[in-house]
């Protein structure tokens, strides 16, 4: 219920110790194995650019969203990678068939 007159930042008591920073700069709560993926690595840099401009996602929230990424990706690594190398060796093969120097 909101009490009168109307403050935006009521129940945020929670938030008031964690500075700005924590908020903005979420990449040092990644798994640095997933940031050696690059098509991975380039998702989770728009989650993190997603969550740090949304105001009402506290630090908890924010951070458990991370774990859940890190979570569903664990399996996906390789899978990824295997995509990657995979496209690459396609790309390789046109390169060939219509005559440009690798």
């Amino acid at each position: 219920m909101w009490s009168f007159p109307i403050n935006n930042e009521q129940d945020w008591d929670s938030e008031s110790d964690v500075p700005f920073y924590e908020h903005v700069f979420l990449e040092n709560h990644l798994n640095k194995d997933h940031l050696k993926c690059k098509p991975l690595a380039s998702f989770l840099e728009l989650v993190c650019n997603g969550l740090s401009q949304n105001p009402h996602y506290s630090i908890n929230d924010k951070k458990q969203h991370l774990e859940w990424f890190s979570k569903f990706f664990n399996d996906k690594i390789s899978q990824i990678n295997a995509s990657v190398e995979e496209e690459k060796y396609m790309a390789n093969l046109e390169k060939v068939s219509r005559g440009i120097s690798t």
